[in-house]
């Protein structure tokens, strides 16, 4: 299957599965249609995806991937709760995401905040709905509160904010910045897969390093895009980091060492893959599409 369908595809089950779960309630209406504009306005749904993916490649028996889906599902809820509260006046100030108002400008920033709050802890609780056994529900809890958190992405947009305005010299600190922030819970996606489909330790092993690689990878191209691209092929304001004084891959090492080190990292992640004898193909190819992609 070419990479455009299986995306496809693992997008629609992934949303029909959300649309259900954001439904509108009686109680606190406001606030679920919030969260269901914030999390079902677009995306490309790639934390979802690969936490399905990663299970299918280690278990690939027909509707197995069912068993993944309410994490999957999770973890995008997680996601969506990260962008509303980057987006805010007190983070990056942005009044646009996935083309479409931020939450903030379509509600109002304390809705946008409760919006924010409560797809973490209806993520969290997608992630315990899955049909796995105690331990392994708990222990990718374990990997995905560890990920957001203080010593993940929470603690990652707080460095970023303290550095913003100083410039840094030291490579060492951006991608610590950059790990934290993207990295850690793009990793805790795929290592949720791996965990939910019971991978031993080497396969544990290679799929963290191919997690880390790729999630490296993504915020380098994610900063070459707002250097070098539109906000309507990006569906968010373009310029922001040079405009905000942020620290960034390109401003670094310039741009096409940039590209370059990005590329260097999903030679890595793939060959992670192929220790292991992974050839499921869309892995591969999504790590080849994280470089290529122009939003």
């Amino acid at each position: 299957m070419e990479l455009k369908s299986f995306l496809a595809e693992k997008k629609t089950l992934v949303e029909e599965f959300l649309k259900e779960a954001l439904s509108e309630k009686p109680l606190a209406n406001n606030l679920w249609k919030a969260m269901a504009y914030s999390c079902l306005n677009g995306g490309k749904r790639l934390r979802g995806i690969l936490c399905l993916s990663v299970f299918e490649a280690l278990k690939p028996n027909p509707n197995n991937w069912k068993k993944a889906l309410p994490i999957a599902a999770g973890l995008e809820c997680i996601h969506s709760m990260s962008l509303i509260h980057d987006d805010l006046p007190c983070m990056d100030n942005d009044n646009l995401r996935r083309g479409k108002p931020t939450c903030h400008i379509a509600f109002d920033e304390a809705t946008a905040l409760l919006a924010g709050d409560a797809l973490l802890i209806e993520g969290l609780g997608l992630c315990l709905q899955a049909d796995l056994p105690p331990k392994i529900l708990l222990t990718i809890n374990q990997e995905i509160i560890k990920s957001i958190g203080a010593s993940g992405m929470t603690g990652g947009q707080m460095l970023d904010l303290n550095y913003t305005n100083l410039e840094i010299k030291e490579l060492e600190i951006l991608e610590n910045i950059h790990k934290l922030k993207t990295g850690v819970f793009l990793k805790a996606s795929i290592m949720s897969g791996a965990l939910a489909a019971e991978a031993n330790e080497l396969e544990l092993k290679a799929f963290e390093k191919y997690a880390l690689n790729i999630g490296l990878a993504f915020q380098i191209i994610d900063d070459l895009l707002d250097l070098e691209s539109d906000s309507v092929t990006l569906g968010k304001t373009a310029g922001k980091d040079l405009a905000q004084n942020k620290n960034t891959y390109p401003k670094l090492l310039g741009i096409n060492q940039s590209k370059l080190k990005a590329q260097e990292l999903i030679v890595e992640a793939k060959k992670a893959l192929l220790e292991i004898n992974i050839s499921f193909p869309p892995l591969h190819q999504i790590a080849d599409y994280i470089i290529s992609r122009n939003y």
